[in-house]
């Protein structure tokens, strides 16, 4: 019920702005671990933690681990490097989406 209200007024038969992430280039070089790790250390870990464990609060995460068992599922797609690149792009670090380039996403 929730969905159906939330779609009143919306056209069917065409995307919506707002719906997905754009599409992040693969880098032209492939990928740089090491720069993927110095972005990581610059602005992911004060979050997520220096080895993407997460961080908790008691029994509850406030900011979820990036690998493990209590990490994102495969239904999520955030295993695929592009999914993952789009998401992080438009949303991380948290509160300056769109802040990174193509090739740090």
């Amino acid at each position: 019920a929730y969905s159906y209200w939330l779609a009143t007024g919306a056209p069917t038969g065409q995307e919506l702005p707002g719906r997905a992430y754009p599409d992040v280039p693969q880098p032209e070089g492939g990928y740089d671990l090491a720069k993927g790790e110095q972005v990581y250390d610059a602005q992911c870990a004060v979050c997520h933690g220096p080895n993407g464990e997460g961080q908790k609060s008691g029994d509850l995460y406030v900011f979820p681990p990036l690998w493990g068992a209590d990490s994102f599922n495969w239904g999520a797609g955030m295993h695929r490097i592009n999914t993952a690149a789009a998401f992080i792009k438009e949303n991380m670090p948290l509160g300056k989406g769109g802040t990174l380039s193509d090739e740090d996403a």
